[in-house]
C-alpha cells in the first residue's frame, strides 16, 4: 500500500492513474480510509503555536531581566544549559528606544535577549549558535517516572538516565520529541523522544490524590485532540478529492471531540454505516492507547463513539 503514499490528493491532477483512484476508493468503501488515514498521519507533524530559542551556554549572550538591567555573568553562569526561552516578541525595542531584543520567557520569568546590529543574538564570548524551534506545542504538566532507566534526556553533550519517581517538567513537544527539565537532583533541560511517555503519569500532589480520575492531564488533551485534527483535515481532503472527480456531493465525515472529566468522548459523525469502519476504528482505539501512559486509561468503543478514560489501571 505503500503507493498510496504519493497520491496526488492536493494536486488535483487530472491525468490520474485509474487504477489507483478505483483502488483507493474500493478501500474506502471497505471501511479502509481511516488506515489509509493512518499511514498517512504517521508522517504528519503535530500543529503548534509557539516558538522557542535554546540556548547551549547562557553566559555566552548578553541577557536582561524584566526591568531591562543587564545580568551579570555571574549570575548568568548559574544558568543551567541548554536553557529554553519562549519566545514572546522576536524583534522588541527597548525603553533606549534604540537596543532591540527578543523579549521571551522561562521558567515564567521575562527576560531580555539581546540583538547585535544585524539581528543577531549579540554573543559576549565564543560559543554554539542558539537552537531555534518554531512551531512547537507548549507544555505546562509535570510528570513522575514510573520505570528505572527507560526515560533518558539527552542533548549534544550529556545522556541522563532517569530513576523511577523522579520528576520532569515537560515544556514543549516538537516533532514527536519532549523538551523537559529534570526537577531534581540536576535540574537539567533536554529531549526525550516521544515514545517515551508510556514510562511517566502525571504527577499528583498528596492533597490532590482525591481528584486522581476527575481530571484528564491537558497534555494528553492536547495530543489526542492534535490527532484527531489531523484525521479530520486529511479526511476533508480526500472526500473534497473524491466528490471532485466523481462529481459527487457526499458529506465529509468528521470526529468530533468533548472532554467530560476524566474521559474523552470521539464521535465519528457523517458517516451512514459504520458498520464498515469497524476495522479502522479499531486501529484509531490501538493508536490511542499507545497515547496513554502505562498503567493509567484506556479505550472502548460505544454507543458509535469512542470513549478515552484516564484512569488508574487495576493492574498497574
Amino acid at each position: 500500500m505503500n503507493y498510496f503514499l504519493d497520491y496526488p490528493i492536493k494536486s488535483g491532477n487530472d491525468k490520474l492513474n485509474i487504477h489507483r483512484f478505483y483502488s483507493l476508493r474500493k478501500l474506502i468503501k471497505e471501511g479502509r480510509l481511516l488506515l489509509i488515514i493512518k499511514i498517512l498521519l504517521d508522517s504528519t507533524l503535530i500543529a503548534a503555536n509557539s516558538n522557542y530559542i535554546i540556548v547551549e551556554n547562557p553566559a555566552t549572550i548578553q541577557i536582561l531581566n524584566e526591568y531591562e538591567q543587564r545580568l551579570s555573568r555571574e549570575k548568568q553562569s548559574l544558568f543551567p544549559a541548554y536553557m529554553p526561552f519562549r519566545i514572546i516578541t522576536e524583534n522588541d525595542i527597548l525603553s533606549d528606544s534604540y537596543t532591540r531584543a527578543i523579549k521571551a520567557s522561562c521558567d515564567g520569568i521575562l527576560y531580555y535577549l539581546v540583538k547585535n546590529n544585524i539581528g543577531n543574538l549579540l554573543m559576549l564570548s565564543p560559543g554554539n549558535s542558539p537552537l531555534r524551534i518554531t512551531k512547537a506545542h507548549t507544555l505546562t504538566d509535570t510528570v513522575k517516572i514510573t520505570r528505572n532507566n527507560m526515560v533518558q534526556i539527552t542533548t549534544n553533550k550529556y545522556n541522563v538516565a532517569l530513576a523511577k519517581n523522579e520528576l520532569i517538567k515537560l515544556i514543549f513537544i516538537k516533532n514527536n520529541r519532549y523538551y523537559v527539565k529534570q526537577l531534581a537532583p540536576s535540574g537539567v533541560y533536554g529531549w526525550i523522544s516521544g515514545n517515551q511517555h508510556r514510562y511517566w503519569i502525571p504527577f499528583i500532589r498528596e492533597k490532590e490524590i482525591s481528584n486522581i480520575t476527575k481530571e484528564f492531564p491537558s497534555y494528553l488533551v492536547n495530543t489526542i485532540k492534535a490527532q484527531f485534527n489531523a484525521y479530520n483535515r486529511i479526511l476533508r481532503e480526500l472526500f473534497i478529492f473524491f466528490n471532485k472527480q466523481e462529481n459527487s456531493h457526499q458529506d465529509i465525515p468528521e470526529w468530533n471531540l468533548e472532554v467530560a472529566g476524566n474521559k474523552i468522548y470521539c464521535r465519528f459523525e457523517g458517516i451512514s454505516n459504520r458498520q464498515e469502519y469497524q476495522r479502522s476504528i479499531r486501529l484509531i482505539m490501538r493508536r490511542l492507547e499507545n497515547i496513554l501512559p502505562q498503567g493509567m486509561g484506556h479505550v472502548v468503543f460505544r454507543d458509535n463513539s469512542l470513549i478515552i478514560y484516564y484512569e488508574k489501571n487495576q493492574s498497574f
